[in-house]
């Protein structure tokens, strides 16, 4: 219904109210059964939302650049030069000649090169003067990540201990300077960022080796799709922007006060349970339910 509308919608409140009255029914029925006090429920939500004012279909924007682009859902085209994978609408991924098998992604510096989409244009800059781009990242090397926006460039690497953001000619993370923490200190100092866990996630991007040569992240009104999307969207997610990055969460034991990610809720079922956490899971158990 969002998609459709708007995160205010009617609709989306009616249905809204609805699940709000079944977890009632729910939490009378094991009250009654005397089954409450050993039950953990957790309601949360897989993302925000926000209302898309404008379409840049990604994919035809690259088009328009003179770019032979494959894109979904028509996934076939000759010789391409680039592909364009939306996701969730709000973020994409683009690869450098798909079709040429290579070791290695491409870094920010090599995808400006004017040769590199056959474009004879640095297709970066490009891309940052459109309003409906935040920001770009690409994958600098093993651990470390280059974030463009308008104001210029930033680094951000991570070793065993800390996560580090260096602004080099400009701050696209808006954090204001220079930071280095642990991966839970970033998660509490961008918690009211506009941008929240933005350095984390994108390392965390670039960990799987189906990513793209470069993210390109959407501001919020805008989203990467206009062609096939139907019906058309008029909210939507994908973005880093704070409006998508913070979730619902509901419990009906208390909430500790330390922020999650949505991967902590895992940890947090099997503790309950008396269940031992499994090596190599991207969550942590951080707070117990109900201490």
């Amino acid at each position: 219904y969002t998609h459709q509308a708007t995160p205010t919608a009617a609709r989306v409140l009616r249905s809204l109210h609805r699940v709000d009255q079944v977890i009632g029914q729910v939490l009378d029925r094991l009250a009654a059964r005397g089954e409450l006090a050993d039950t953990l429920m957790l309601m949360v939500s897989d993302h925000g939302a926000s209302v898309v004012h404008r379409h840049l279909d990604l994919a035809e924007w690259f088009r328009a650049q003179g770019v032979r682009t494959l894109s979904h859902p028509v996934l076939w085209e000759k010789h391409p030069a680039a592909a364009v994978m939306v996701a969730g609408n709000g973020s994409a991924m683009v690869y450098a000649e798909p079709g040429v098998p290579r070791q290695g992604r491409w870094s920010m510096e090599r995808l400006r090169r004017p040769e590199t989409f056959g474009a004879g244009a640095d297709l970066v800059d490009r891309l940052l003067a459109e309003p409906a781009v935040a920001l770009l990242a690409a994958e600098a090397g093993p651990d470390t990540v280059t974030v463009a926006d308008r104001t210029g460039e930033a680094t951000i690497t991570r070793d065993l201990a800390a996560i580090r953001y260096q602004p080099e000619s400009g701050d696209p993370l808006c954090i204001g300077g220079g930071f280095s923490g642990t991966h839970r200190e970033w998660l509490a100092q961008s918690w009211h960022a506009a941008l929240p866990d933005a350095a984390y996630q994108l390392l965390d991007q670039f960990r799987a080796s189906r990513t793209g040569d470069l993210i390109v992240v959407a501001n919020e009104g805008y989203d990467f799709r206009d062609r096939f999307e139907l019906p058309e969207h008029r909210s939507g997610h994908g973005s880093l922007i704070q409006a998508h990055m913070h979730t619902p969460l509901w419990s009906n034991r208390r909430l500790g006060t330390v922020p999650l990610r949505t991967t902590d809720l895992f940890p947090t079922m099997l503790d309950w349970l008396g269940v031992a956490l499994p090596e190599a899971i991207d969550g942590e158990l951080v707070w117990r339910a109900g201490v």
